[in-house]
């Protein structure tokens, strides 16, 4: 039987827990999959599952530095009120709301709005889970090789089909 090690393709279904209060769910019917050793998860998770196999269980608590990094005030930026472009329906900026942004390289970035401030928008760009201490409970479903294109992409097909749906064709069109 496949153990979880590196370049190996995992599907795991896991509770995320914060302070002690239920986060998120990932049941089987919607488990995730992910390449160990392509940095897919958070680090702290993916050493815990090392040597795992189908069927092992895990309950791994994981420090901020091994998760999402320690919280970064520097990370909570003033943007101008126009940077922000809406669709037809005009969302309002305001706290709370999750944004995506494109950043100077054109990398999507994504942050939270703390505030409106006359002609700016308060933006924290901190990943929301940074500086939390994070447990992890679930199983292994499953332990398989990578396909060629998975092994060249470093991720699993699956996480494609995840952002762009399972119809799309991701061949390159020459």
């Amino acid at each position: 039987m496949s153990t979880l090690t590196e370049n190996k393709i995992g599907a795991i279904a896991y509770e995320i827990y914060v302070d002690g209060e239920l986060l998120e769910t990932v049941t089987e019917d919607s488990a995730i999959e992910y390449m160990h050793g392509g940095d897919n998860i958070v680090p702290g998770l993916e050493k815990a599952l090392e040597g795992k196999k189908a069927g092992d269980t895990f309950d791994v608590t994981v420090a901020p530095e091994d998760a999402y990094g320690e919280y970064d005030n520097d990370l909570i930026e003033e943007i101008p009120v126009e940077d922000f472009a809406f669709d037809e329906e005009g969302a309002e900026l305001e706290a709370g709301l999750e944004v995506e942004m494109m950043d100077e390289d054109g990398d999507i970035i994504e942050g939270t709005i703390l505030g409106v401030e006359g002609d700016f928008v308060l933006v924290d760009l901190n990943p929301p889970l940074a500086g939390k201490t994070i447990r992890y409970a679930g199983k292994v479903l499953n332990v398989r090789e990578p396909n060629e294109e998975e092994l060249e992409w470093g991720f699993p097909e699956s996480l494609l089909d995840e952002m762009f749906g399972e119809d799309d064709d991701f061949e390159d069109e020459d």
